[in-house]
Formats: structure tokens, C-alpha cells, sequence
């Protein structure tokens, strides 16, 4: 189960990085690449209230997982996507966004800056309009707590038997 919420959603015009500060050998290649690319960015480390972070993630342009491993790459990029918003993603074999998003998201190549660069301006010049509608529905589908629930008692079933 993923908690999903619903906010007022719009186009900002910045790239967010959700994700706390971790031990990781891509740590800060957002920060650095918007930088570079002189793109507006704004990377919160864990450190909103709660209603800034709805705000921030609801008026974003796009989200960004760089890490190189990461469990989920950040339950962020689930609630992003119910609120319509694109996912770009580090496409390691360690990081786990690529299992939660499957082709639903945009990818890197994980142990290339160059090509995250790249990504991320093509994202800002040419950010993917998602139909909000769908998003909400695919993210109700897979991550609900009804989804979860069914899921758990197919596996005690299964299990009990």
C-alpha cells in the first residue's frame, strides 16, 4: 500500500528531488545537473511539513530518482504519478522505482551523468503531459489498500491451505 492524496496539481516549472540525503554514488546529481543546466529545482531531503510537501509535489514539472540503489526510489514516484506527474529514474538493476513504475516512467543510464543530463533537459524542454485521470486509476489499481488486502489474503490462501 502506498498512501496517495489529492491536491490542486500544476506546472511550476521545476524538477523535484524527493528524496532524502543518502549514502549513494549518485547523491546530489540532481542538485548538480539542474545546476549546470541552469533548470529551477528544488530538493527537499525529507525536511516539508507535510501540506508543503503535497504543495511541492503536486506543482512540480517532473520527479527524479537518481539513485543508483534504492529500495522503491522513493514512494514519492508512486504519489507523483497519482498526481500525474512524470518520473524520470536511475534504471540500475538496484534500484527498485523500476519495479513500482515499470514503462511508466522515464529512464537514465545509472552510472552515466552525461546521459542524466541529458534526460533531464529533454524532460524540461519536452515535460510529458500524463492523463491525470488514468494516473490516479493505475495508482488505485496497484498500490490501494483494497489491492494490498486482496493480495494478502491470496497469499494466506495459498499458504493456509
Amino acid at each position: 500500500y502506498i498512501p496517495y492524496f489529492d491536491e490542486e496539481v500544476s506546472d511550476n516549472r521545476y524538477v523535484l528531488d524527493p528524496l532524502r540525503d543518502l549514502p549513494d554514488r549518485n547523491n546530489g546529481w540532481v542538485k548538480r545537473a539542474c545546476e549546470e543546466l541552469n533548470i529551477p529545482h528544488l530538493v527537499t531531503n525529507h525536511h516539508l511539513p507535510e501540506n508543503e510537501w503535497r504543495k511541492a509535489l503536486a506543482e512540480c514539472s517532473f520527479v527524479v530518482s537518481a539513485c543508483y540503489e534504492a529500495s522503491t526510489g522513493g514512494l514519492s514516484l508512486v504519489e507523483g504519478t497519482y498526481l500525474g506527474k512524470p518520473c524520470l529514474l536511475s534504471n540500475s538493476p538496484w534500484h527498485g522505482g523500476v519495479d513500482y513504475s515499470g514503462d511508466r516512467a522515464w529512464y537514465f543510464q545509472y552510472n552515466d551523468f552525461e546521459d542524466f543530463k541529458r534526460q533531464i533537459l529533454w524532460m524540461w524542454d519536452n515535460t510529458p503531459k500524463l492523463d491525470l485521470k488514468e494516473c490516479q486509476s493505475w495508482v488505485k489499481e496497484n498500490y490501494s489498500v483494497d489491492r494490498m488486502i486482496n493480495n494478502m489474503e491470496k497469499r494466506f490462501e495459498k499458504y493456509a491451505g
